[in-house]
């Protein structure tokens, strides 16, 4: 017998049935058995069955107990002296008799009492129908949650929503909360963190170095400076005296010391954060002092300024002939850095990395400002952090450098860092020399992880590696459902309203760019001027000159801003980093219409209008009939790109004689995603009757929202 069934004419045996009993319960459950009483019931079917008839046996012993609620219950008397029962409307009567006198005794604790049991059991009735769904789950699982049968859910899913389900088939938060309220629960999120880790207690909280980030314009001394703090000679070696990587160093200054993140570009410190990876507590701005204020010094300040910590201005190369110290804190305070020279709280130290003068009083400044944070971390609980960087080590196999903030990371130590997991082989500090553990506020890199982590992610120590294998495993799947589904939000002036309704939006966030400064000054200022009826604050972020670039667009997610571009365009970089972090770019030629989609943002009348966006022009060369598929056609693509998921249109002789859409792409047995002029694919247009002849051209095309009040 197969998946454990057993034949009906056994099952209606253990269950106190007639086979023929047994037929119509299955039939009122949506199941039909096939066949005579030796037919397969498969385990689902029967303890669907069994589930209810519990059903009914307690629904009957509420009706017999609600029927002898009104009889006195029989006294044991001698024969003689035995009486009748009361009738139905005697019985009543004398127990609102009985409740009457109850009622009029000064009985005032047990009246006092009662509406709060009755809240207390309402609440306790409230919590029991509250449940946590993770990002992703099984039906089964689901099933179990609720408490039911999952062929059950199966059932309702279809019937209600027309969903076709299977038991083992993993659905999104979503789905399953749908399912579960229209089932009558309460569902909250429980995030694959809150599952992670055990709460524990700390007990030894002690105060942590404090991590400083470099940052500044490229070739202003970063790493020339950090060098200096290190005495080592990193700059030199690396190629163009140009930082290539993320590293991190920890220096014995003042009590605790100083952990120091040496950044390619405010790129990677901005990328951190919009992953949820706040790892900085303070910023060093380092501005040379012969070359001043540059773009991305105004870039690397509004990246700090968002983040909401502590800034300290280095105005490094002091030594050169063509240094001006002054002109450069004027240009900061221009800038809206509320330096000290101005009477501002932002400290200003005069350095040079190549001479070595300034760098102690920058540590000192470093440290005072840290013992303002007060920065403590627990010591005793399992160890937390960040990946700040990733690579294959020929000789050390899949390391990254990692940051912990609380708890002492040891060698063999289990953990999970975003979807890959591993155990502490080794660990080396900075240096590369081997050390047993890591505390707080401390780098260090480890070896060995079962795939590379991505810059930003999480690192967790768990108890077993059962675990850590559950949770990457989790990961993995939310990763790729929220890719293909799209579960986060788009970042556009579209959605504002709805969060304003919502009271999630106190302010409306904008990163502007432009062609020139003149236009910028005058675009920021009709922005800032919009009224907005006391809705809310409009708060400019950053603003820029020139194209849309990757670091607008990593500050537009890391913030939920959207990007303003005045006369400009947008990278190609940026355009494919917008489309992967959902980050809306809207252009304008005309100021008055920037002010006017940003007005009825806020005001609520915003309507997104589609435009037509030609892609490319593919030609037809041969026809294949595939039978999971359908019909596939060979092409060639004649002009610009062919992309999976875009719009098709077949012309023949200028006319058009179908539309569809491209649901698979392929570059010989490879699936792709585009495929440019030049090349030939396959491609699925997912209806198996479209009439495509060989010689037909394909019109690629997708539609795009364009603001419009």
């Amino acid at each position: 017998m197969s998946n454990g069934g057993k034949p009906l004419f056994e099952v209606a045996k253990e269950l106190h049935l007639s086979t023929g009993a047994l037929r119509k319960l299955l039939a009122e459950l949506g199941y039909e058995v096939k066949g005579g009483s030796r037919s397969v019931v498969p385990p689902e079917w029967i303890e669907a069955c069994r589930k209810r008839l519990d059903q009914e046996r307690y629904r009957y012993k509420i009706e017999e107990r609600k029927k002898r609620k009104f009889h006195k219950p029989r006294t044991l008397l001698p024969y003689e002296e035995y009486k009748e029962e009361p009738s139905r409307d005697e019985a009543e009567r004398e127990i609102r008799q009985t409740w009457a006198r109850i009622e009029s005794k000064p009985f005032k604790r047990h009246k006092k009492r009662r509406p709060e049991y009755e809240k207390r059991e309402k609440e306790k009735e409230k919590e029991q129908k509250v449940i946590g769904i993770p990002e992703v789950i099984s039906v089964k699982e689901l099933a179990e949650t609720l408490g039911m049968n999952p062929v059950d859910l199966v059932a309702h899913a279809l019937r209600e929503f027309g969903l076709t389900l299977t038991v083992n088939q993993r659905i999104d938060f979503t789905t399953a909360q749908i399912l579960a309220q229209d089932l009558g629960y309460e569902v909250k999120k429980v995030s694959i963190e809150a599952e992670l880790v055990e709460e524990e207690e700390p007990k030894e909280v002690k105060p942590r170095p404090p991590v400083v980030s470099v940052l500044g314009h490229i070739d202003h001394g970063k790493t020339t400076l950090l060098d200096a703090i290190r005495n080592t000679d990193v700059a030199a070696r690396e190629y163009g005296r140009i930082t290539q990587h993320i590293g991190a160093y920890h220096v014995k200054y003042g009590k605790y010391g100083i952990t120091f993140i040496d950044t390619p570009g405010h790129e990677a410190f901005t990328a951190m954060r919009a992953r949820g990876a706040q790892v900085t507590d303070i910023a060093i701005l380092v501005v040379a002092a012969d070359d001043g204020v540059m773009p991305q010094t105004i870039e690397a300040i509004d990246h700090i300024r968002e983040a909401g910590i502590p800034m300290i201005v280095a105005i490094n190369k002091i030594d050169l002939p063509t240094a001006n110290v002054d002109k450069v804190v004027s240009q900061l305070y221009a800038n809206k850095v509320d330096v000290e020279p101005y009477g501002g709280k932002v400290p200003v130290c005069y350095v040079s990395a190549k001479t070595r003068q300034g760098i102690e009083d920058l540590l000192d400044t470093i440290v005072l400002v840290a013992e303002e944070l007060d920065l403590k971390a627990p010591y005793d609980v399992k160890a937390k952090g960040v990946i700040l960087e990733s690579h294959i080590d020929k000789g050390k196999g899949k390391v990254a450098t990692v940051l912990v903030f609380e708890g002492i990371l040891k060698v063999g130590d289990v953990f999970v860092a975003g979807t890959t997991w591993g155990r502490v082989r080794c660990l080396w500090d900075e240096w590369g020399n081997k050390k047993e553990a890591c505390k707080p506020g401390e780098p260090a890199q480890v070896a060995e992880f079962e795939e590379l982590p991505l810059v930003g992610d999480k690192f967790v120590v768990v108890s077993d590696e059962r675990r850590a294998r559950e949770v990457a495993q989790k990961r993995k799947e939310i990763e790729e459902m929220s890719k293909w589904q799209r579960i986060r939000s788009r970042i556009s002036l579209e959605s504002i309203q709805q969060r304003i309704q919502e009271g999630k939006v106190k302010e409306l966030k904008l990163i502007l760019k432009a062609d020139v400064t003149g236009t910028l000054e005058a675009l920021a200022d009709a922005v800032s001027k919009i009224d907005t009826k006391k809705r809310l604050e409009i708060k400019i972020i950053h603003k820029g000159i020139g194209d849309v670039n990757p670091s607008d667009v990593l500050l537009a997610e890391a913030s939920e801003a959207p990007i303003i571009g005045f006369n400009v365009g947008v990278m190609p970089q940026a355009h494919t980093l917008a489309r992967e972090k959902n980050v809306e770019i809207h252009t304008f030629k005309v100021i008055y219409d920037v002010v006017k989609a940003v007005e009825a943002a806020i005001a609520g009348i915003l309507v997104a209008e589609e435009e037509e966006v030609t892609l490319g022009k593919a030609r037809i060369k041969a026809i294949f009939n595939i039978r999971e598929v359908g019909k596939v056609a060979g092409v060639e693509v004649l002009e610009g790109k062919v992309k999976r998921g875009a719009l098709v249109r077949v012309m023949r002789n200028g006319k058009k004689v179908f539309e569809g859409k491209i649901v698979s792409l392929k570059h010989y047995k490879e699936d792709k995603d585009e495929i440019s002029a030049g090349n030939e694919c396959g491609i699925g247009l997912g209806d198996p009757k479209a009439p495509i002849r060989e010689g037909d051209i394909l019109e690629v095309y997708e539609k795009r929202k364009v603001l419009a009040a």
